[in-house]
This record gives C-alpha cells, sequence and structure tokens, in this order.
C-alpha cells in the first residue's frame, strides 16, 4: 500500500519508530512495576503503652504459598494522621511470624533472629532462606499521646526494577504516662 504523497521509506521509518517507542514503554513498565510484594491489610489498635515502651507490628509476611521472591526495602513510608512530638519509626526483618508485641524483650523472644530492613536483600515465600521473613515497623515515642497510621508505602527493589505497594495495617498506638491507667 502506498500512502499518496509519502514514500515507502518514510512509512517504514515511521512503523520502525512506533515500534521501538512501544518497546521502549514496555520495558519501562516492566521495569517500575516490579508486583513480586502483596502487603496485609489489617486494623490493629495497641493496648495502651508508656512513653519509651516500642510496639512492633508486622507489615508483611510472605506466605508459604508464595514463589521465593527476594527484594531490597528501600524506603517504608508511615501514612501517619496523628502523632506526637517525639514519634519515631524503626523498620526490621523479623525472622519467624509476628503479629504484634510491646517491647524489644518481646521482640527478641518471638523473632529467631532481628535485621535492619532498609537497604538488605530478603527473601520472602516458600522455599527461600529467609522464609519466614517478616517485615516489621517498630513505633516509639518519648511523649504521651495518641500515633494513628492509615497504612504504610513500601518501595522495594529487585536488581535494576522498582517496585512501591500500600500496606494498608491501620494503626493505633495510645503513649500513656501510666500504661495501665484509662
Amino acid at each position: 500500500m502506498v500512502i499518496r504523497g509519502v514514500g515507502r521509506r518514510a512509512v517504514m521509518l515511521w512503523v520502525v519508530l512506533l515500534v521501538l517507542v512501544a518497546g521502549a514503554l514496555g520495558v519501562e513498565y516492566w521495569r517500575t512495576h516490579l508486583g513480586d510484594l502483596e502487603p496485609y491489610g489489617f486494623g490493629y489498635r495497641s493496648a495502651p503503652v508508656a512513653p519509651g515502651t516500642p510496639v512492633y507490628i508486622g507489615i508483611y509476611e510472605g506466605s508459604v504459598d508464595d514463589d521465593p521472591h527476594t527484594v531490597t526495602i528501600d524506603r517504608v513510608t508511615p501514612r501517619v494522621t496523628g502523632r506526637t512530638s517525639e514519634t519515631r519509626f524503626e523498620y526490621l526483618i523479623c525472622y519467624g511470624p509476628l503479629g504484634s508485641v510491646h517491647g524489644r524483650a518481646q521482640l527478641e523472644q518471638a523473632c529467631d533472629r532481628i535485621e535492619p530492613a532498609l537497604g538488605r536483600q530478603t527473601t520472602f515465600g516458600a522455599g527461600g532462606r529467609d522464609a519466614r521473613a517478616t517485615l516489621v515497623v517498630g513505633i516509639d515515642s518519648t511523649a504521651a499521646g495518641r500515633v494513628v497510621i492509615e497504612g504504610y508505602d513500601i518501595d522495594y527493589s529487585s536488581g535494576w526494577r522498582r517496585g512501591s505497594r500500600h500496606s494498608q495495617v491501620m494503626t493505633t498506638v495510645p503513649f500513656r504516662r501510666y500504661a495501665g491507667s484509662s
């Protein structure tokens, strides 16, 4: 088919250009849409704790039914809607299943081992060396008040591929000077 006024060579160049652009867009989508991490979605409301007592909550654990997938947790950003002026967050990998615990001593009892989460390769899911790895957030405050989080944005990578997921773990932690008071 010859388009009037346009040579065959020009049409072929446009076709090649369109194929190259479509291919580049497909590669970029593949590189930036790493789908290996499917975080939890649930609510957690802590019993009152004294300021200075961290609360540790599991926000992602690979299922034993999952294929193993190795990712590097690059950044975790809590979606904070209420906080004390002295709120601190810590992100760890706990080897062993973890729902929630109060205090570092309970965390150390619950986990076979604990490592920092950010910037470290971890294999989640069945069959991997770290198959029982759980991504954990530690929430602490030195001031009384209530910390309310609507979830966590998790940025991760695998090689040169990148991904981002939202973990809908709604979290409320009341820090009170006398944790047993109401």
